[in-house]
């Protein structure tokens, strides 16, 4: 039997850098809770203060095929929206096709996020120069519509598991595990 496999790509949501900083990221689900509710991929429009090409080092020492010749590159992009800063990742990808991207240059990008530590980082998918202005102060009003619309949900408060333990030795009480039963002969 053939079995097809469909994989539902969840949607970009537009946002600020700041919604994803106060928001929670889940490491088992690979998500932020934000003020938008889950989000896994966002769209962001936000200035390159810098641009770096690396090369990441691999472990085994191969002849390289015209292929993978760009497997080991990556491309950092800081982007700062005004509200905060995060880094956009790239990799295996020739740097060629991003080298019309410049420090300065206003873009718009699409891509799913991820924390690692306290750092959040952006994997990008589609990135693309914003050329009409208008484009920041629309993307601008559409957040703050929707934040006046009350389209927003409430960021779950996570507690350390050292503070859930606390909370449940103040709740149960220990005497009744160890009372003796009594016997109704």
């Amino acid at each position: 039997m053939n079995e097809t496999r469909i994989f539902k790509r969840l949607p970009a949501i537009n946002c600020w850098i700041k919604h994803l900083e106060k928001g929670y990221y889940d490491e088992n689900e690979k998500f932020f809770h934000t003020i938008f509710g889950k989000v896994k991929r966002v769209r962001i429009i936000a200035t390159i203060i810098e641009k770096k090409e690396s090369v990441i080092e691999s472990m085994e020492e191969e002849q390289y095929s015209e292929e993978d010749i760009y497997s080991n590159i990556r491309l950092d992009f800081d982007l700062d929206d005004g509200t905060g800063l995060i880094r956009g990742l790239i990799r295996n990808i020739n740097p060629e096709v991003f080298h019309h991207f410049n420090k300065g240059d206003i873009v718009d990008v699409i891509g799913r996020v991820s924390k690692y530590g306290d750092f959040i980082s952006l994997w990008i998918e589609i990135m693309k120069k914003v050329e009409n202005p208008n484009k920041v102060l629309l993307r601008s009003a559409e957040i703050i519509k929707r934040l006046k619309n009350g389209d927003i949900h409430e960021i779950p408060v996570i507690t350390e598991m050292g503070d859930d333990i606390d909370n449940l030795s103040n709740e149960v009480e220990i005497d009744t595990f160890f009372e003796e039963e009594n016997d109704t002969n």
